[in-house]
């Protein structure tokens, strides 16, 4: 076992396995391990790092790639996009994603809180989730509202 630099748990494991592939003819077992209950689910970190903010599409390659899309059903599909290259180094990249992240919590919370107040101010005592969620999304409507109206109001001033 030193020579192939294994430890011999592992290696009588595997004579395990082998000797009862062996006995019921089945030529390969399917191996299932722990299931990690304190997994990361990357993907708000995935679609910062395909915004523009941290990588734009590479002009030079044209050629699409197969990236691997893990759906809810847990089934396992492709999809094909343009490459891309990050636009900075990663640990510049990492310092702008914490901030970002940060922000976008900030912004949550304060959200979230101005929903149960106005809730509150309405005569909701004890809001429920459904309700605070509908009154962020309310809220974030009209912010987007402002946002365009502000911005038509500056271009106007810009064409005039």
């Amino acid at each position: 076992m030193r020579l192939t630099g294994l430890r011999h748990d592992a290696v009588s494991k595997a004579i395990a396995f082998r000797m009862e592939m062996d006995d019921h003819k089945q030529g390969w077992r399917l191996l299932t391990t722990n299931t990690h209950e304190d997994s990361v689910d990357y993907m708000l970190l995935d679609t910062w790092f395909h915004s523009s903010a941290a990588s734009t599409e590479d002009n030079e390659m044209k050629k699409q790639v197969r990236v691997g899309l893990t759906e809810s059903e847990g089934t396992i599909s492709y999809h094909l996009h343009n490459r891309r290259y990050l636009s900075a180094k990663i640990p510049i990249l990492h310092k702008e994603f914490l901030y970002l992240s940060l922000i976008h919590i900030s912004e949550q919370h304060k959200r979230r809180t101005k929903a149960v107040r106005l809730l509150k101010q309405k005569g909701r005592q004890n809001p429920s989730d459904a309700e605070i969620s509908c009154e962020e999304k309310r809220l974030g409507l009209v912010y987007q509202r402002k946002q365009a109206i502000s911005l038509a109001k500056r271009c106007a001033y810009l064409f005039v």
